[in-house]
């Protein structure tokens, strides 16, 4: 990489199913937070990864399918499970996320990856943990949050069977590329 040029940044993700993404996008459209949306909603299971490629010289399409092959490798020893976001939380500096009941499963794959690719601690080793969330918005003042309206949250359950490898540039200025989709479980059929 050359100096001053920006890296990419990846993430491995869990995609809302369309209702789930539906509730998200349309309280951002209704409540738009102070950072864009470079990704679709979703929840992390890791960020920051992999640097795989800057933005000028775009990704090194070798490093992207070893490290594809190591997620399917892995993925494939955990089966599919159910989540079910039933609960607002917030995090210090006004961001409103969905919560899950049972964060056990997510926390679960996330160790297996993080097995598989101990240089990467959730958020950069900066929070320590992994919280699992679904992001509404970031809005910068906790003052502001707690006046925010949230709608009535009916239990938003679905069956988490895959994961999306997503890179894109490290300040989410642009939609992130969906590098692969990878699903759980043996039996999985590569989407």
């Amino acid at each position: 990489m050359q100096t001053g040029e920006e890296a990419l940044s990846s993430a491995i993700v869990i995609p809302a199913p369309p209702p789930v993404a539906d509730f998200v996008e349309t309280f951002r459209r209704e409540h738009p937070g102070r950072e864009p949306y470079a990704l679709l909603p979703h929840i992390t299971v890791m960020w920051p990864f992999i640097s795989p490629g800057t933005v000028n010289g775009g990704p090194d399409e070798a490093l992207l399918h070893r490290t594809i092959d190591r997620l399917r490798r892995v993925c494939r020893e955990v089966q599919p499970f159910m989540v079910t976001l039933d609960r607002y939380g917030t995090f210090p500096g006004g961001v409103l996320y969905l919560a899950p009941q049972d964060p056990t499963p997510i926390i679960a794959l996330h160790q297996k990856i993080l097995a598989e690719f101990p240089e990467y601690p959730p958020y950069g080793g900066e929070y320590g943990a992994l919280i699992p969330h679904m992001t509404l918005g970031v809005f910068g003042d906790d003052e502001l949050l707690s006046t925010l309206p949230r709608p009535a949250l009916e239990p938003l359950s679905f069956l988490v069977d895959r994961l999306c490898f997503m890179y894109g540039d490290q300040n989410f200025l642009r939609p992130w590329v969906r590098a692969a989709v990878i699903p759980l479980g043996t039996g999985a059929e590569e989407p």
